[in-house]
């Protein structure tokens, strides 16, 4: 069972996840940057990846068995 929990972050406050640091650095309108800290291990996937592997899949597909030249 996955753990769903909502927190509420001021700039600067830190919000631990096991031994994961994520710290509100900043907050402009809707943007918001996290810095994290984690062990060297921890994969971290950012949504800008999860939108540029998604994008490279949907042209992969989109381009199956054609020559790109």
């Amino acid at each position: 069972m996955k753990t769903k929990l909502t927190v509420d972050l001021k700039v600067n406050e830190t919000l631990m996840v096991g031994t994961t640091a994520i710290r509100l650095e900043k907050k402009s309108g809707q943007i918001a940057r996290l810095v994290v800290s984690a062990e060297p291990q921890t994969t971290i996937t950012t949504p800008n990846a999860a939108r540029m592997s998604a994008l490279q899949d949907n042209l992969e597909h989109k381009n199956h068995g054609q020559h790109l030249i």
